[in-house]
């Protein structure tokens, strides 16, 4: 009996083992095919840093440096699977010509550091508020005392607050600019929050702790990078329909605004896709801890820049693309960011009422980044403020 059970034994540690490798083989099968077919189906050009979402590798340089983890590629000029073209200058910034260290004097420079939003995510260099807002300034430089106006574009994807900080000290600061505009979205408290706990070394930039050798390895993957993104988009789809369904989910003491799209623009499935995840991003930008790092920490080191550089800044306010009614989630929040930039000596812009009653199709690609039209309208408001506000002698 006992030799029985032994043999029986034996034979299902052995069929077992044998069932495992065929499952572990199957899957190293699974994920060689699934990365060849996705870089030449899909995302070839997808690559992700940690702390951040997949950006683009055909124009993105990775640094092996926490506090600052990627910059554009300098002198390139691309046209990427989107559609739009990304040309680079010496310094990485999205600009066609390389600008003199030290301008001339009747020249006022301005430059801009902002994320995808203010990059230009999916239109021209020359459709970007940036350049808009240049050309406008140009053609009445004239009435605002300054012979030349120069803007400067050295945003760059998936950026925040913490990565505007240390590229101004590394790359924008010797240009002496004599004005800053810094392009906020709400997604930027807590991924300017991880990042700084990244950082710091007080976090490891992963929920999951992953060898070294693996963390690399999947880093460097497509195929890994697409089906995670798929997989975060897909979870913020099902928690926003939880909550719109009326069932909390557990999270911090915030207030969570529960954004309902319009059935008239939800006729397809991407918009409402799209809407689920541009809810996701606001939740994570209303977090307390990012909120608080950036009230009691980050906005202090711009005040440093300002008073050692002698520099103003203008903090612009990107709405989320969602519902741009009476009903918009976001009014509260926005407020109170407006007042805190305020009452630290900085100007602040909040586009959103220049956006409001716009069908976000209109405006936006995906709900989340400004078209031609969604720049052009910032370029407009941005003008009239500064020429208002801040320039006009």
């Amino acid at each position: 009996m006992n030799l029985l059970i032994m043999k029986n034994g034996k034979i299902f540690i052995k069929n077992f083992l044998k069932n495992l490798s065929l499952v572990c083989f199957s899957l190293v099968i699974i994920f060689v095919f699934g990365e060849i077919l996705t870089r030449l189906l899909w995302r070839a050009e997808i690559i992700s840093l940690d702390s951040i979402g997949p950006v683009n590798r055909s124009y993105i340089e990775e640094l092996n440096d926490p506090d600052l983890l990627y910059v554009l590629k300098p002198n390139i000029d691309v046209t990427v699977r989107e559609g739009f073209r990304v040309k680079t200058n010496d310094d990485g910034f999205r600009e066609d010509k390389n600008y003199a260290l030290v301008k001339d004097k009747d020249t006022y420079r301005i430059f801009v550091l902002g994320d995808s939003v203010s990059f230009g995510l999916g239109v021209n260099a020359d459709e970007t508020f940036p350049k808009i807002l240049e050309k406008k300034l140009n053609q009445n430089s004239e009435s605002l005392g300054y012979k030349k106006f120069e803007v400067i574009n050295a945003s760059v994807p998936a950026y925040h607050l913490l990565f505007y900080r240390n590229i101004y000290y590394r790359k924008v600061r010797k240009y002496h600019p004599d004005f800053l505009i810094i392009g906020y979205c709400f997604n930027d408290a807590q991924d300017t929050y991880y990042a700084y706990k990244y950082a710091t070394g007080k976090s490891s930039g992963s929920a999951i702790r992953i060898p070294p050798f693996l963390k690399r390895l999947l880093r460097r993957s497509v195929f890994y990078v697409s089906v995670a993104h798929e997989v975060n988009k897909f979870r913020a789809v099902i928690r926003n329909r939880i909550e719109l369904a009326g069932m909390k989910l557990p999270r911090e003491d915030e207030k969570v605004p529960k954004i309902i799209p319009k059935k008239e623009e939800t006729s397809g499935r991407r918009l409402e896709k799209d809407c689920s995840v541009n809810f996701f991003i606001i939740r994570n930008g209303l977090s307390g801890e990012g909120w608080g790092y950036i009230k009691n920490e980050e906005i202090k080191r711009y005040k440093d820049i300002a008073k050692n550089d002698n520099i103003g800044m203008l903090f612009v306010m990107f709405p989320t693309f969602v519902q741009l009614d009476d009903d918009y989630p976001c009014v509260q929040e926005e407020a109170g960011f407006k007042n805190l930039i305020e009452s630290s000596g900085f100007h602040c812009l909040n586009l959103f009422s220049y956006y409001k009653g716009m069908n976000e199709r209109d405006i936006s690609i995906e709900a989340i980044h400004p078209n031609a039209k969604g720049h052009r309208i910032a370029a407009d408001a941005i003008y009239a403020y500064m020429a208002e506000n801040i320039l006009r002698k």
